[in-house]
């Protein structure tokens, strides 16, 4: 690979495979990382926070590995809508759904803009993508501009299984899953999760439901899957399936 993508910046996303990742590296099955960095949405489910605060960065210090580094929602120039006024989160409409434009411009950019600000402009990036979630990593392993990207994982042959195998053999306790509180692909038991554990959240979920309905009343839009306000829908009725996760461009859900 080019020396322009020497340095290597393991995106640090905070869920099962993440932390597979890390033990990984602590355990010299796969190299270590020059960075570790996250992006802070703002809008982040709190219990990604505190596995960081109370078993991901002990467990870093303890193997002698870099840090975790948070950038800033501060560096993202948009938050709710592009600027030209389209609504970037995958909400359910009556007909449809949008394509998903915020872990894009949440995660990947504001990682971009925080290592330029750390005099980085150019690197290659480690995303935690597993062997078998083929729809996020095929066709994406191309370098934008300065920046490549690799999937440790994948090159590893890795799956969720074996992620949370990885982690259990570890010690370390399973993280929750990496989202943010008003992402529409959360399953009804993470909708209940940021309900009963995280209340705050929750409320500010239901307003924002509500608040991108009222802005685009034309479309019906809404964060639940079942097409209802939030505050409405029945988050007791167990899921159907798994959702798809249609997060190719960041790192949510990993």
């Amino acid at each position: 690979m080019p020396d322009r993508f020497a340095t290597q910046v393991f995106n640090y996303g905070g869920g099962y495979n993440t932390i597979a990742l890390m033990v990984l590296i602590a355990e010299g099955v796969i190299e270590r990382p020059d960075r570790i960095i996250t992006a802070d949405t703002s809008r982040e489910v709190r219990s990604t926070w505190e596995y960081l605060v109370d078993h991901a960065s002990p467990y870093l210090e303890k193997h002698g590995l870099p840090p975790v580094e948070i950038a800033s929602h501060d560096l993202s120039t948009v938050d709710l809508y592009s600027h030209k006024g389209t609504l970037l989160i995958p909400v359910f409409t009556e007909t449809g759904k949008f394509s998903a434009y915020c872990s894009g411009e949440w995660k990947k950019l504001v990682v971009r803009r925080y290592m330029r600000s750390c005099g980085i402009c150019s690197a290659t990036n480690w995303i935690g993508y597993s062997h078998d979630e083929r729809s996020r990593w095929v066709g994406k392993g191309e370098p934008d501009g300065p920046w490549a990207v690799r999937f440790p994982l994948v090159e590893n042959m890795i799956n969720q299984e074996s992620c949370r195998a990885i982690i259990k053999k570890s010690g370390l306790p399973f993280p929750k899953k990496s989202r943010c509180y008003i992402c529409p692909h959360q399953t009804n038991e993470e909708w209940r999760e940021v309900r009963d554990d995280y209340p705050e959240q929750f409320v500010e979920a239901v307003k924002v439901d509500f608040d991108v309905r009222d802005f685009d009343s034309e479309e019906g839009v809404f964060l639940h899957q079942d097409r209802v306000p939030l505050v409405d829908a029945d988050l007791e009725r167990s899921d159907r399936k798994e959702p798809v996760r249609q997060c190719s461009l960041g790192v949510c859900f990993i």
